[in-house]
C-alpha cells in the first residue's frame, strides 16, 4: 500500500529523479517485473518529446512505456515515465520522493557527510557511519517530538537540532561519543 494516496500495489514502486533514467534502466525494470515511476528531462527520448497528450504510450527500445505529463503549481510540466497502468494521481505519487530528497540534503549539506576527518579507508568508513547514525538519531528525535507537540514547535526544534548536529560533527574539539559512568 502506498500510504497517503490509497493505492494498492503488489510490489514495491521505484521512484527515480531526473539523471537516473536510461533505456537500459527501463529494460532492467521491465525484465525484473518491477514497478517504476521516473521523472525525465526534455530530450530524454524523441518519442517522449513527440508525445502530445498528457497521458499516453510510446516505444522506448523494446518496451511500450506510459508517458504522463503533470502540470505543477508553478505552471511547469513534469514528464514522468511509468509502467503503472492504473488510474493514479501521478503528481502525488511522485511527490512521495520528496522525503528522500530532504534526507539527502540533511546528510550531504547539514551533516556534511563528504567532509571526512581522515584520509584512510577506516577513517572515511567511521565518519560515514557516524553521520548516518546521527541522521537516524535526529530523525528518531523529530518523530518522537512530532507525536507529542505541535508542528510549529517541530519546525523550530528541527532547525535547532540541525544546527547542533552540524556543530557536533564539524568540531574537532568535541568528542563524537560520550559515556555516562555516573550511577544514581
Amino acid at each position: 500500500m502506498v500510504e497517503g494516496i490509497g493505492t494498492e500495489l503488489d510490489k514495491e514502486l521505484i521512484i527515480s529523479d531526473r539523471g537516473y533514467p536510461s533505456e537500459e534502466m527501463i529494460d532492467y525494470y521491465e525484465t525484473k517485473g518491477l514497478f517504476y515511476l521516473m521523472r525525465v528531462r526534455e530530450k530524454f527520448n524523441l518519442n517522449v518529446d513527440k508525445q502530445d497528450s498528457a497521458d499516453g504510450y510510446v516505444q522506448i527500445g523494446h518496451n511500450k512505456i506510459r508517458v504522463v505529463k503533470v502540470m505543477l503549481d508553478t505552471g511547469e510540466i513534469e514528464i514522468l515515465l511509468t509502467n503503472l497502468t492504473g488510474n493514479f494521481d501521478f503528481k502525488e505519487l511522485y511527490y512521495l520522493r520528496w522525503g528522500v530528497e530532504l534526507e539527502y540534503d540533511v546528510i550531504k549539506n547539514t551533516l556534511e557527510i563528504e567532509n571526512f576527518s581522515g584520509r584512510t579507508e577506516t577513517a572515511i568508513r567511521q565518519d560515514f557511519h557516524i553521520h548516518i547514525i546521527a541522521s537516524n538519531m535526529l530523525a528518531a528525535s523529530l518523530l518522537n517530538l512530532l507525536k507529542n507537540q505541535e508542528f510549529s514547535i517541530l519546525r523550530f526544534f528541527y532547525q535547532v537540532q540541525l544546527g547542533k548536529r552540524r556543530k557536533l560533527l564539524t568540531s574537532s574539539a568535541t568528542p563524537m561519543t560520550t559515556i555516562n559512568t555516573s550511577t544514581k
